[in-house]
């Protein structure tokens, strides 16, 4: 399998060489002593890991051969200064709670525009658990306080993911951009539905009968329950995007690898199941993975690195199907992801029957370099629009490459 040795090589040029890297972490500063000079002249870097917190992780192979890491800490001072500058006029209970407080919503907020459907489906299942919640409340009487708690918090949290998620699909509808007529649209229909939800209750509440038997009432309220959940997956399934996230990216190349086709976007819609996670599709591709975490354990990993945008990692064959990690370099931009996704599934797609990945990684560059224009022409003849690939770039770990030849 292709070792880190071999990757160095082909970083910079040259046969690969035998000896194998055995990565070590080791101090900021590396270790001075007597004999020390002469590998550390011949010590090469390789790349530099830069965090936002500032830690920066650098990769040196030293004459042994071997792979050390060396951690830094930069302190950004004058931009420290410049926002207490800025953040001066701020009153101290907005920096303290408000600020704070909206944190999560800007770290999380991206998901919702990678996939408003999953997330605006996810949000009606966590309101109909807070339900759940409030609607056993007569059955235990003495836990009525943390029973109802937990059910108002369900339903917080299931409007913490509904009103993003529909926001991003009023916008899809918005093509010419009167998101304003088409929000007011959607809360006419919406308190015409809340109505005739209510009249539908009142009169299913006036049968005898459903008062006075607990279990008749909360088998109907369930089947109600199921019916909402399911009218909404079927109003979901209808929604054709023509924007290019990552599941739509996976089914177009996925197409391409296999039949040199790629879907409109009509056909893509259709294929793409909403409830679906990430983590458990085919193939396995993680991204933003620190190299530390691929080269520092005892399994090896099988290592690429060409003129890309990203440096692509294959975990060895084992009583499992492969699983591929990307870590990106500086400038990557989605057309950099959806390039490594093109490259994964032919990986996937086409998996050497014997050991020699060495080849086998050779042959998926070129392919790389020859299909991914093939792809790019079959996308626009499907109808798809290059600028709408909305495919987001990690924003840590980046990698820098140091070496001149890169």
């Amino acid at each position: 399998m292709l070792s880190a040795a071999a990757a160095e090589a082909r970083l910079h040029g040259g046969a690969p060489r035998r000896r194998r890297l055995r990565p070590r972490s080791c101090l900021a500063s590396p270790p001075a002593s007597g004999g020390g000079g002469i590998e550390s002249e011949k010590a090469r870097p390789l790349l530099v890991e830069r965090y936002q917190d500032g830690v920066s992780k650098r990769y040196i192979l030293d004459g042994n051969s071997k792979l050390q890491v060396h951690c830094e800490k930069h302190e950004y001072r004058t931009n420290r200064v410049e926002e207490e500058d800025a953040n001066s006029l701020i009153p101290r209970a907005i920096k303290d709670f408000v600020l704070p407080a909206g944190f999560p919503g800007g770290r999380f907020g991206t998901l919702f525009d990678d996939d408003p459907k999953k997330w605006r489906m996810y949000a009606d299942f966590i309101g109909s658990a807070g339900s759940i919640f409030e609607l056993i409340t007569p059955l235990y009487p003495g836990y009525f306080l943390p029973l109802a708690s937990l059910g108002n918090l369900a339903k917080a949290v299931g409007r913490g993911f509904r009103d993003p998620s529909f926001r991003v699909i009023q916008n899809h509808f918005a093509e010419s951009g009167n998101l304003g007529e088409v929000a007011a649209k959607e809360e006419v229909w919406e308190v015409g539905a809340q109505l005739l939800g209510l009249s539908i209750g009142i009169l299913i509440m006036d049968t005898s009968g459903i008062k006075s038997s607990y279990p008749t009432l909360a088998s109907t309220w369930l089947g109600v329950r199921l019916l909402h959940l399911w009218f909404r997956y079927q109003s979901l399934s209808v929604l054709k995007f023509r924007t290019v996230n990552l599941k739509r990216a996976r089914i177009l190349v996925r197409s391409h690898v296999a039949d040199h086709t790629v879907p409109d976007y009509v056909t893509c819609n259709e294929e793409e199941n909403i409830l679906t996670w990430e983590r458990f599709l085919h193939p396995q591709i993680s991204f933003g993975v620190p190299m530390e975490r691929m080269l520092g354990g005892e399994e090896s990993s099988d290592m690429l690195y060409k003129n890309e945008k990203y440096v692509l990692f294959v975990k060895p064959f084992g009583s499992s199907e492969a699983a591929f990690f990307v870590t990106f370099k500086e400038a990557a931009t989605s057309m950099s992801v959806l390039r490594s996704l093109w490259q994964a599934h032919w990986l996937h797609k086409n998996q050497p029957r014997q050991d020699d990945v060495l080849s086998w990684l050779e042959e998926s560059v070129l392919a790389l370099e020859n299909g991914f224009t093939d792809f790019l022409k079959q996308m626009e003849i499907a109808g798809w629009d290059q600028n709408q690939v909305i495919l987001k770039v990690p924003k840590e770990p980046v990698l820098v490459m140091e070496h001149p030849d890169q």
